[in-house]
């Protein structure tokens, strides 16, 4: 019986399907008015994680270094190499030669006395006298108490009527003495060459001289000498071919002025990061390379920092004056550090204008600044090669507090996949955004620009927060009504940018490279199936 119904329904629904009209299945004849067929399709727009090396890396040029630590926090690690440079030539200039002096051995009455006679086989000893040959540093208060150096001084006697023994003897540590025969009517020309000398320290009148004592006897060559007839015996001493190789002493206090000069820190796109930063613990250091400038010094330097309209300086009144002890021993290269930090100077407000425009910086070195030298046990020291070289080294360590700052993160080559055809069958679109904030800092994206290929903005979403995230927050936004100037350019979008502004917690926040801010955005699209364009 069961089986028989089943049978005569099947034979009336049959009936039936064949009474429809076939007009009414001809989709030209549907009625889309009446009918809802608007589905919506997604479009992925950006899927990224954007991790703090993502930021720093993007954004710094190549004097900046990006390191870690070991846990993985993050420091900025800057480096202007070369503010500076002193050579031996700027502390101790010495002349390549002296102009000459002449000294006169003055023959005595009693010789005078003698007459016209035979010299005796001793010989007669004339008078001696002493010659003063000075090293001139071209600096006042330098004392010297060793000196090597490749020099000569050149000796000249015109000729003489009687053969004689000419002597020099120095009271310079480090001279032997020498002794000429030149024989009668005969002109002396001798050159002494020199290396390395020490200096008397004691006696001011003796101050950087080599001290030459002369002594010249007659000698007996079998023909009589008219003693009565002679004059003074004159000598000329020229210092010459002077070079210098390395000095011991006291070089006195004085001042070398530091070059005035600028500098930018190479970070790239600055002009997207704007707010102020205050970082907790930054570190400003001078890295000074020493090459045998054996001298304790200081650095008094004035240092500004510029953004836009506005500046900021390590004055000379707020500032410390960095010391440095100098290198230890000829030909040992010494590094020394000196450093601006929190506990010495304004250096957490002077690198709050960070990424600032350019750094600006004078001043000057001053030698010996604290005390005499003591020549004996520790003297100064100086070679002909004498270098100091100084780097500026700026450190910031992403430990830091912000409550506006601004930053643009941009993402290229974006392919929507939505051409004009597509995006004439939009009817409207949202935007529809979830991120998950993984960095340890307040993220609010507040404006999304759509560019073209050249990065010309088209269109833009504006207006409040558009996403507003807490620290270490998941969270997923209310759907962006799109406006019809953002869907009529879709089509084009080839670049998006995101202004975020970050906000640290009262007590900062301490960057690490294992932060990541990951965010999705998608476009929801209604799409009009039936538009005139498919008819």
């Amino acid at each position: 019986m069961k089986r028989w119904r089943i049978i005569a329904l099947l034979v009336i629904m049959t009936s039936m399907l064949s009474c429809f009209d076939a007009d009414l299945i001809d989709p030209d004849k549907i009625d889309t008015e009446n009918i809802d067929l608007k589905p919506k399709m997604i479009f992925p727009v950006i899927t990224a994680d954007v991790t703090m090396e993502d930021v720093l890396t993007g954004n710094t040029g190549d004097e900046t270094e990006i390191v870690s630590d070991a846990d993985g926090y993050i420091s900025l690690m800057y480096t202007q190499e070369n503010i500076g440079e002193f050579f031996a030539s700027e502390i101790l200039e010495f002349p390549t030669s002296n102009p000459p002096i002449t000294e006169s051995i003055v023959i005595p009455e009693e010789v005078k006395l003698l007459g016209s006679m035979a010299v005796p086989p001793k010989g007669v000893k004339l008078d001696s006298i002493e010659a003063i040959v000075t090293i001139d540093p071209g600096k006042e208060d330098v004392v010297f108490s060793e000196l090597s150096a490749n020099f000569d001084i050149a000796i000249d006697v015109s000729p003489q009527p009687f053969k004689y023994e000419l002597r020099m003897e120095f009271e310079n540590e480090g001279i032997d003495a020498q002794t000429y025969t030149v024989n009668r009517n005969e002109e002396l020309s001798k050159v002494i060459n020199f290396s390395t000398i020490k200096f008397d320290t004691d006696d001011a009148a003796k101050r950087n001289a080599i001290i030459m004592k002369s002594k010249v006897t007659v000698l007996n060559d079998g023909v009589d000498v008219d003693f009565g007839a002679l004059t003074n015996l004159g000598l000329n001493f020229t210092m010459e071919n002077f070079v210098f190789n390395s000095v011991k002493g006291d070089f006195g206090n004085m001042e070398i002025d530091f070059p005035a000069d600028s500098f930018d820190l190479g970070v790239e796109g600055a002009d997207v990061i704007n707010g102020s930063i205050k970082f907790n613990n930054p570190k400003l250091s001078l890295i000074l390379t020493n090459n045998n400038l054996g001298m304790p010094f200081s650095v008094d330097l004035n240092l500004e920092a510029k953004k836009a309209d506005k500046s900021i300086s390590i004055k000379k009144g707020d500032q410390p004056i960095l010391h440095a002890n100098g290198a230890d021993a000829i030909d040992e290269e010494k590094v020394e550090t000196l450093s601006y930090t929190r506990d010495n100077s304004n250096i957490v407000d002077f690198l709050g204008m960070f990424p600032m425009d350019s750094i600006t910086y004078e001043g000057k070195l001053t030698l010996n600044p604290k005390s005499a030298v003591n020549i004996e046990t520790n003297p100064n020291f100086l070679t002909k090669d004498a270098t100091l070289k100084v780097d500026m080294k700026m450190e910031l360590p992403l430990d830091f507090t912000t409550t506006d700052l601004k930053y643009e993160e941009k993402f290229e080559d974006v392919d929507l996949n939505i051409d004009e055809e597509t995006k004439d069958k939009i009817l409207a679109a949202k935007l529809k955004i979830k991120a998950a904030n993984g960095w340890p800092l307040g993220v609010s994206i507040e404006r999304i620009s759509f560019q073209d290929e050249a990065g010309v903005e088209i269109s833009s979403i504006i207006g409040g927060d558009i996403i507003s995230l807490d620290q270490k927050l998941t969270d997923e936004v209310q759907p962006i009504e799109m406006g019809e100037d953002v869907i009529n350019s879709l089509d084009k979008v080839k670049n998006i940018v995101l202004s975020i502004v970050i906000e640290t917690p009262e007590t900062g926040a301490k960057l690490n490279n294992n932060d990541k801010l990951s965010i999705t955005l998608a476009i929801e699209a209604s799409l009009d199936l039936f538009s005139s364009d498919n008819n």
